[in-house]
Formats: C-alpha cells, structure tokens, sequence
C-alpha cells in the first residue's frame, strides 16, 4: 500500500492496523513522517496457513495527523 501526503504539512502516521490475524503490518518504524508531496510504501504480511480456500477481505486501518480525512479502507484481495 502507498501512502501519499498531498498536504501542504508533514503528514505525521502513528498507527497502521488490519482487522484479521492473516494480514499483518510488515515491520516499521512509527511514528511515520512523510514530507508534503512524497509518498512511503508500507508491506504487508499475508499468512495463508490457516485459510481455506476463497477469497479474503480486510481493512487497513491508519491513525494520522490529517486535519481532513476522506480515506477509506483499502480492499485486498
């Protein structure tokens, strides 16, 4: 997932979070500072160990300094 600052302002992420135990926020240090303009790629860890076959969906959910905020969950699939 790309996160992208198209502030004016440092965009300050302090959390990042799924809903469900197989998807997981690959290592990184927070908070997280992204100057106006510039974007940070965040990974994420899928474990389909204990998944039966399907399809899966999950929020991502994050906590930022955004003054307004239009987002939305991402879907994965």
């Amino acid at each position: 997932v790309i996160v992208r600052n198209e502030g004016a302002a440092p965009l300050i992420v302090r959390m990042i979070a799924t809903q469900h135990a197989w998807l997981n926020v690959r290592p990184l240090d927070l908070p997280l500072t992204i100057a106006p303009g510039q974007s940070e790629r965040v990974g994420f860890h899928v474990s389909a160990a204990r998944l039966s076959p399907g399809e899966y969906r999950s929020e991502i959910y994050l906590s930022a300094n955004a003054k307004r905020s239009d987002a939305t969950g991402e879907e994965l699939r």
